[in-house]
């Protein structure tokens, strides 16, 4: 197929003359946003990557001189926005601002933060895992409340949901100072919202209402950003925040359109069935000398990357970076996926990056070529939307991406030749597949089983203490209370539900987290060691087994962290988790299945909690001795017929049987739902006419 142009695209731009800190014009959505939180409102901004979302949600907050929480999907994004945040504040906004823990992070600034806090306008900080194991105090909890209890009066923290969970779940020991000093931050921002979805998207909602009753002087305002319009998710936000979609409420001076997305080339390819690789070395083959040429070019640029590639596959990542390494060495290649350790994850002075999912939010960059391929309309738009952000002299943005049979027909038949870019999303968005984000599971009996982990965790604390106070029950069921309502549920049915779920909710509640995903490892990998990089990261056990080769326990993983992390990287603080095993990797081969068993029978759609002698793993007949893992966390039996219920991203596991899969934690809650939505289970309902609440959680 012939090359097809995809238009660039321009945003309205106004002189915003209500607030004389802003000396250029801004796009006309940026002046909606401060209007609407003028308002006194909750907002939900939907706009195209590279269209300044995160400058929408910071202006308002600045000239009402808020503190604000923001709320990132991943560290990696964390780090990218302290940086654009800080361009924000400094070269827009003319703001004296201070980083607290820039030491830690080593993100290279220009100009340089100021470094006295008492002479700062703004502080920034960030609160994830890295900064709270660096900082050297005893507990991660006093670290957290050290810097939410900043002096200075404006101050604007990232973090992770993660995080932003176990405070308000009260998970650490400085539980009520952190709870006191989150009342100074009046406002909480929420970017890439779109990417929540089942018992995340539930939590990130039950904690912001958990919040509003817990400390209701906090989070007075909520800041929704994504990148792309869900009318579920946006229905579900107006329900519970009386979010509004920012709109013009005033006449402004519109000073012309800025060209925030520039025109793209396009290549399809036809994708079979597997990825061709062979076709990608053959691209690299064809554009290697503008490759040099732009590094060159573009030397000093620590934010511009040639040529990125973006696979579904992290075993593709990891051969077509050793292919494309092996055969132009005079080309550095770097990796940036999940299989790496997350110092290793770096972009400058690269000539090409090949990475997986973690690209798509991960980092912002400025690259000329881009090859990918994507498995749903989300994907596809989000590593798309990684080109064309930026004009780069010398170049024209080219992207090459690989189409599966239906969309490379319905594209070729097209003819475009040249096509706008809101026809190009629409054309994506209609032959994609658009991933659900199980909104309604938030609103369903089972979402309210989850909304109990904040109730019970608040309970199982005081309850320590003796005797709830008043106030923390009249909290209790103010929360309780408003939820059913929201939901329009029976209390008394929800009660029974969990009366019935007492045999696994209280392990549920132990081992519950944001995420609810599956246990870790360490891994010690010596492919990584053989490329001079840190060979040491974390990854779910499923995923070392299913791809590490050959993936066998060391007995003394202590003293093997401590002497790696010496070797390479002695200037990093970082305290080993004792209770994760270490598995030795040699290299991802291999596309193996995982299958479970168990030693017990237990029933359909029935969770139950996993005990180490019941609880089996497999690989080939190969037994790993990592069932340890799982003990204490719930499962639940599905069967084969139940799979499609869900797509990829909620993980189900073969068994031994093969007449039923298995799930685990959060998505057992998911799949209760998912299946009493089916109504799979009318015969047993017919059986027990008396039951008034679904069955199967007895």
């Amino acid at each position: 197929m012939e090359s097809i142009e995809i238009t660039g695209y321009s945003f309205p731009r106004v002189k915003y003359t209500k607030w004389h800190e802003i000396k250029i014009p801004i796009y006309i959505h940026q002046a909606a946003t401060i209007d609407t939180y003028e308002r006194k409102k909750n907002i939900l901004l939907c706009t195209k990557t590279g269209s300044g979302k995160t400058a929408a949600a910071l202006f308002p907050i600045i000239k009402n001189g808020h503190s604000a929480i923001f709320i990132y999907p991943t560290n990696a994004l964390i780090k990218n926005q302290v940086i654009n945040i800080y361009k924000t504040l400094t070269a827009l906004l003319n703001k004296k601002v201070y980083i607290r823990n820039n030491s830690i992070m080593k993100i290279l600034l220009d100009p340089e933060p100021c470094s006295n806090p008492g002479k700062a306008d703004i502080c920034l900080h960030i609160v994830n895992r890295e900064v709270l194991e660096a900082e050297g105090y005893s507990q991660r909890g006093e670290v957290i409340e050290s810097i939410l209890h900043d002096p200075v009066k404006q101050t604007i923290v990232l973090t992770n949901p993660d995080t932003l969970f176990a405070m308000l779940s009260l998970s650490y020991r400085e539980h009520l100072n952190i709870v006191r000093a989150l009342e100074k931050y009046k406002v909480i921002v929420i970017d890439e919202f779109h990417m929540y979805y089942g018992v995340q998207l539930a939590n990130i909602i039950f904690m912001l209402k958990f919040a509003e009753k817990l400390i209701p002087n906090a989070f007075q305002r909520k800041i929704f950003l994504s990148a792309t319009s869900k009318e579920e998710l946006e229905q579900l936000l107006k329900n519970l925040f009386k979010v509004e979609t920012p709109k013009i409420t005033e006449k402004y001076e519109e000073v012309g359109s800025y060209p925030a997305l520039q025109p793209v080339i396009l290549y399809p390819f036809l994708l079979v069935n597997e990825l061709p690789t062979s076709t990608i070395y053959s691209i690299i083959k064809e554009i290697r000398r503008d490759i040099k040429r732009l590094r060159e070019i573009h030397i000093k640029n620590r934010n511009y990357v040639p040529c990125v590639i973006i696979v579904n596959s992290v075993v593709d990542a990891i051969h077509l970076e050793e292919e494309i390494a092996n055969s132009y060495p005079d080309l550095k290649v770097s990796p940036y996926h999940g299989l790496m350790s997350k110092f290793e994850r770096k972009i400058e002075d690269t000539h090409i990056i090949i990475g997986t999912s973690a690209i798509e939010v991960g980092i912002d960059f400025q690259c000329s070529f881009l090859i990918f391929n994507a498995g749903d309309s989300s994907s596809f738009l989000q590593r798309f939307g990684r080109i064309g952000r930026h004009k780069i002299e010398g170049d024209t943005p080219t992207a090459y991406v690989f189409l599966p049979k239906h969309v490379y027909e319905s594209l070729k038949e097209l003819k475009p030749g040249k096509i706008s870019r809101d026809d190009f999303e629409k054309f994506i968005n209609t032959h994609y597949a658009n991933y659900s984000s199980y909104h309604e599971f938030v609103s369903s009996d089972y979402g309210m089983v989850q909304a109990y982990i904040f109730i019970k965790k608040l309970q199982r604390l005081l309850a320590k203490n003796g005797e709830i106070p008043e106030r923390a029950k009249l909290l209790i069921d103010s929360y309780i209370e408003e939820l059913y309502s929201i939901f329009k549920k029976d209390r008394k049915k929800i009660e029974r539900i969990l009366k019935f779920a007492k045999s696994w909710f209280s392990a549920y509640l132990n081992s519950v987290s944001f995420r609810s995903t599956l246990p870790t490892v360490l891994v010690y990998d010596r492919r990584e060691e053989r490329r001079n990089r840190i060979p040491i990261y974390e990854t779910e056990v499923s995923t070392a087994l299913e791809k590490g080769m050959p993936c066998y326990i060391l007995p003394k993983p202590e003293e093997t962290f401590y002497t790696i992390m010496k070797k390479y990287r002695p200037d990093i603080k970082i305290k080993l988790d004792k209770n994760l095993p270490m598995v030795l990797i040699d290299n991802y081969n291999y596309r193996y299945t995982l299958t479970f068993t168990t030693i017990k029978k237990h029933p359909l759609y029935v969770p139950f909690v996993c005990e180490k002698s019941d609880i089996f793993m497999q690989r080939k007949n190969e037994n790993f001795g990592l069932e340890q893992l799982f003990e204490g966390h719930i499962a639940m039996f599905i069967r084969p017929n139940d799979y499609i219920l869900t797509d990829w991203r909620i993980k189900k596991f073969k068994t031994e049987e093969g007449n039923k899969y298995l799930v685990f934690d959060g998505d057992v809650l998911l799949y209760l739902y998912l299946l009493d939505r089916k109504n799979d289970l009318e015969d047993i309902r017919c059986k027990n006419k008396t039951l008034d609440f679904p069955s199967r959680i007895i």
